[in-house]
């Protein structure tokens, strides 16, 4: 295929696969934005992510039969393999379930506005 941009040729589908990543600020953002209620709820950043990607993506659940424990694991176990709409589902409905369980989280854009018109005031 080539760009309508700049003329050049280029694989469609790397384009498309590429154009599916999560941004580095979402990864950032997110983790920004939940550490404080790990840190309120004495859980590890890695816990907390795990709870909501359960919460919001749901669960694998499976039984060991030798005990008849119940285990259960996210569908979506790695916020790593997430897509931009993903992970925009991710922080959007982590900031609803936290609020519904009484805890205010802010959501990575108003954050980021928030340290630049900081710097720019210093």
């Amino acid at each position: 295929m080539i760009c309508p941009a700049c003329g050049s040729e280029f694989d469609e589908a790397l384009a498309l696969a590429a154009e599916e990543d999560h941004s580095s600020d979402q990864r950032n953002g997110y983790h920004a934005m939940i550490t404080p209620l790990a840190r309120a709820r004495g859980w590890s950043l890695q816990a907390t992510k795990f709870y909501f990607l359960g919460r919001i993506f749901g669960w694998h659940e499976w039984e060991d039969l030798t005990d008849g424990v119940i285990y259960r694991v996210p569908r979506e176990p790695h916020t790593s393999k997430l897509s931009k709409r993903k992970y925009s589902t991710l922080i959007e409905q982590t900031i609803v379930l936290a609020a519904g369980e009484g805890f205010e989280l802010i959501p990575p854009s108003e954050w980021a506005e928030e340290q630049r018109r900081k710097q720019e005031a210093s």
